[in-house]
């Protein structure tokens, strides 16, 4: 399984999504490859960035799109989700561009969530489609939701379309509490999950206060040892993410951040069987 890192573990707000620290000190990262947020921010310059990036000897596997992508599919409308075929547009292209083959995707955002499903999921098909016409493989993300609950629609989603793919954030998950119930679906795991991102959550069942600040791998609450022993048990051949932060404004802390890749490589070679609890 390659594991990667997402630039959003180290680039944001608190440096101005500083590209530099990637390209100087990128290479530090123990990981086989990056998984690369597209902020809104870069895209007055997009052309010149992209020209950076591949100019390091990065790999960049994976493209996690821009998150405004989310709102406007569930709260746009029809003018506005014009404006979001043509942001979708521009970051296949950019996938394309930097060499990713999986681009991850919020199919809800603000301020509607999944409060419009037929509409919502209308507009999921219509992005996979023009993902599809671009030879990128669109992996939608569970992140949390206000009316229904991640797996509920991935199900459905899965249901109505059986080439769909999803990435699984252990965070939202277990926000919703459903990872176990994630596990326990079988045609998730027939090839449907196709990318994974770690990230750990510490709080009560959907504690929207306790999203932030995001705890490290293995210091919140998510069951890893159950969690990695779900993968070795299907053998789960897809690729996965670290997307715990670990940002300052003026440097990349690659110590921390190899320490968080070890804990994940450490509990995918583990031989331990685990089981999810019931309060799961």
């Amino acid at each position: 399984m390659e594991i990667y890192c997402s630039t959003g573990v180290f680039l944001g707000r608190i440096n101005q999504g500083n590209e530099r620290l990637l390209m100087e000190d990128g290479h530090r990262i123990a990981c086989d490859g990056f998984e690369l947020m597209l902020f809104p921010m870069w895209y007055e310059r997009l052309p010149s960035l992209i020209r950076n990036l591949q100019s390091t000897g990065l790999r960049f596997p994976v493209l996690h799109a821009d998150k405004r992508i989310g709102d406007l599919i569930s709260s746009a409308d029809d003018d506005g989700f014009a404006v979001c075929l043509d942001i979708w547009k521009r970051n296949l292209e950019t996938a394309c561009a930097i060499g990713a083959k999986k681009v991850v995707t919020h199919i809800w955002g603000v301020p509607d969530s999944d409060l419009y499903l037929s509409r919502l999921y209308t507009r999921v098909f219509q992005l996979r489609d023009l993902a599809c016409a671009y030879r990128l493989d669109m992996l939608a993300e569970n992140c949390c939701c206000v009316y229904g609950s991640p797996l509920m629609h991935m199900r459905e989603l899965l249901d109505q379309e059986p080439g769909m793919g999803f990435t699984i954030d252990t965070r939202p998950a277990q926000f919703h509490r459903e990872l176990a119930a994630i596990c326990a679906t079988p045609a998730l795991w027939q090839g449907a999950v196709r990318h994974l991102h770690i990230s750990d959550f510490h709080g009560s069942l959907r504690d929207w206060n306790a999203l932030y600040p995001i705890p490290a791998p293995g210091c919140g609450d998510v069951n890893y040892p159950a969690f990695f022993s779900h993968l070795k048990q299907t053998g789960y051949q897809g690729t996965l993410s670290l997307e715990s932060p670990c940002m300052h404004p003026d440097r990349l802390d690659w110590e921390t951040i190899n320490s968080y890749l070890d804990f994940i490589r450490k509990g995918l070679q583990s031989h331990k069987i685990c089981k999810f609890s019931d309060e799961f």
